[in-house]
């Protein structure tokens, strides 16, 4: 199944659909420097699943919403999260199950305080201030690049060699602004957030993100940790394993 393009406004959404009646639909949202192909091998198990698909690109990332690099570098998280509840109401989806990968996964706790969810499935995914702030400060004038070796470092551990340098060579800049309001200082009302929540993360993910267990204790969800796996769960040799788990997990919260 090739992913379709659709433009929202100026935001890029790729979509698979089941080939049957939908048993709901999914919007996939991806971490810093990455796009929607982060998330395009589970979007075709998901659609196989009988699940409607949608990735969205967010603003600055691709051929979504190109932007000057200053206007770029001073995006917040925020601005990631107004992506997700516009595409999703352009969409004309009403319960969305958000999906989120990292900064994507932060962008989705702050998008499912407004949205009415079905489910929010956390992976690898960067949290709140409740949580602790995980970093310090980058530049605010300078786009986010991960070279080749740091990108290899930070994302992967059990990823088959080909996989990861195909991941690596489609990287893209990140904004630091988006970045530097997330990773520990992001708010986030957890009261209002009322779905069931699922969080997954890598046992060997040598980014800062917080564990799946800090995550699933501070929403009262479900929590899974994989052993050799590291930050991108989705390309890791578990990866496979983890979108068949949030899969038969949908099945009995839905």
């Amino acid at each position: 199944m090739t992913p379709t393009l659709r433009k929202i406004d100026r935001l890029s959404v790729r979509s698979v659909f089941p080939g049957t009646d939908a048993e709901g639909t999914l919007i996939m949202v991806h971490g810093g420097c990455h796009d929607w192909w982060a998330f395009e091998s589970w979007m075709q198990s998901c659609a196989r699943s009988g699940f409607a698909v949608h990735a969205l690109s967010l603003r600055g990332h691709g051929d979504s919403w190109p932007m000057p690099p200053a206007e770029f570098c001073a995006l917040t998280v925020d601005d990631y999260r107004d992506d997700i509840i516009r595409a999703c109401e352009a969409l004309g989806v009403v319960r969305p199950v958000l999906i989120g990968h990292s900064l994507g996964g932060i962008a989705a706790q702050l998008a499912a305080q407004t949205l009415d969810c079905a489910a929010l499935v956390l992976v690898s995914s960067a949290g709140p201030a409740a949580l602790g702030t995980r970093r310090g400060l980058l530049p605010a004038d300078r786009l986010v690049i991960r070279t080749p070796e740091e990108a290899r470092q930070r994302y992967f551990h059990s990823a088959p060699a080909e996989v990861v340098a195909g991941i690596v060579a489609k990287l893209v800049p990140e904004s630091p602004g988006a970045l530097n309001t997330s990773g520990g200082r992001a708010v986030v009302d957890a009261t209002l957030i009322g779905c069931p929540v699922l969080a997954l993360s890598g046992a060997e993910d040598a980014t800062d993100v917080p564990s799946a267990h800090q995550l699933a204790k501070l929403y009262g969800g479900t929590a899974l940790v994989l052993p050799d796996t590291g930050h991108n769960i989705m390309q890791e040799a578990a990866g496979q394993k983890a979108c068949d788990f949030i899969v038969s997990w949908l099945r009995c919260v839905l």
